[in-house]
């Protein structure tokens, strides 16, 4: 059968929600990715740090 219909499970790396199957192509197993709320609260916490840095930056550049 060549591993038709073996499928990988997706989990989300960061809550390890179940996001479905997808093909495994010959592999059975797990495999990873990002969900949705994991996604915007991770990206919210760069965006936080950016910002930080830049105001920090900005402090140096004004007592410089």
């Amino acid at each position: 059968q060549g591993g038709q219909g073996v499928m990988l499970h997706i989990l989300c790396s960061w809550c390890l929600k179940p996001m479905g199957e997808k093909p495994g192509q010959g592999v059975t197993g797990v495999t990873h990715g990002i969900c949705a709320p994991c996604l915007e609260r991770e990206t919210k916490a760069v965006l936080d740090v950016m910002q930080m840095q830049r105001e920090i930056e900005e402090r140096r550049e004004k007592d410089a």
